[in-house]
């Protein structure tokens, strides 16, 4: 049976890894502890954050259609966030005129379902991808050879993925002139309830770009009585500071933070600052997913198109 390896455990590579585990031998190596990628959810003591992707939408046919067993199951469920918007002193309420949808308990849950049965390599991060006789031999970041495979699919940002494509790669040259934005998330948690009069908020004209209340989302897990709170930079505003010392960034968001919401406690029992330095794609691009069919070499991810959840299905279904 050939062999195909898939770099990358999030939706795109798990989804990938079920539809063709049938009929190869299919081995995913992830370079993080755990499934999910930007679905991915943070445990902190009795709070959890998904610090990443918070929601996601459904317009195709084809993600309505992967999407149904799961909400038939109770893995994913639409949300009805209580929203603000929030510019300058000025907020208003407002309501998504289109569905929205989070995996519960947890969105990493949909990618933990996916990778039922799928052989998983974690805390593998694969450095080199070179070619041995007719197969291509994968190593780790310890120069280790993890296996050779008759294929090799990477489901990682446009800028890792042209650093480990090896040069004979049709699209590497392309793949280098992708250009990827960041994004920082503020974790915070109180073991008191804090008063806020959002559930979710969209904050235009700040480097603080969404906020969640997590533990006002449905099945969450953590403190009745407590609160736990994300917060993410606008894009903008993370790339310009992503070179910073993470403390100086994390002290300049909650000084934003706390002038705008004077209310909450300053108290927290949990702080901490993820850096995602390839949040999405800059462009809006109108390729789905790079295939060099003489390699046996490909690569795809939400970066592909427009940097949705249902991106990264819709890439990687494509392929």
């Amino acid at each position: 049976m050939k062999k195909i390896a898939i770099i990358g455990a999030g939706l795109s590579g798990l989804y990938l890894a079920n539809k063709l585990k049938s009929s190869f031998d299919v081995e995913v190596f992830e370079k993080a502890r755990g499934v999910g990628g930007r679905m991915s959810t943070r445990y902190a003591g009795p709070f959890q954050f998904d610090h990443g992707a918070q929601f996601f939408t459904s317009r195709s046919e084809a993600f309505k259609e992967f999407l149904s067993p799961f909400v038939k199951q109770g893995i994913v469920e639409a949300w009805h966030p209580k929203l603000s918007v929030y510019s300058a002193e000025k907020h208003h309420e407002d309501v998504w005129q289109e569905k929205h949808y989070i995996a519960v308990p947890k969105m990493n849950s949909l990618c933990k379902a996916l990778s039922m049965n799928i052989q998983i390599h974690f805390n593998q991060e694969i450095a080199l991808c070179e070619r041995h006789e007719n197969q291509w031999a994968l190593f780790n970041k310890f120069k280790d050879c993890v296996g050779n495979f008759d294929m090799v699919i990477y489901t990682i940002p446009a800028p890792q993925a042209a650093k480990l494509v090896p040069d004979s790669f049709a699209y590497k040259e392309y793949l280098g002139a992708i250009p990827m934005l960041s994004c920082f998330a503020l974790m915070l948690g109180w073991c008191s309830q804090q008063e806020m009069a959002f559930e979710a908020a969209i904050v235009k004209d700040s480097p603080i770009s969404w906020m969640v209340v997590e533990t006002k989302k449905p099945k969450r897990d953590g403190l009745i009585t407590g609160t736990a709170l994300t917060v993410h930079a606008s894009n903008e505003w993370s790339q310009l500071h992503s070179q910073d010392n993470k403390e100086d960034v994390k002290r300049r968001l909650l000084e934003v933070l706390y002038k705008k919401f004077p209310k909450l406690s300053k108290n927290t029992e949990y702080e901490n600052l993820h850096f995602w330095r390839y949040a999405k794609a800059q462009n809006v691009n109108d390729f789905s997913y790079f295939c060099d069919d003489v390699q046996n070499l490909a690569v795809c991810g939400d970066w592909c198109m427009d940097g949705r959840v249902e991106s990264a299905f819709l890439s990687a279904h494509s392929l």
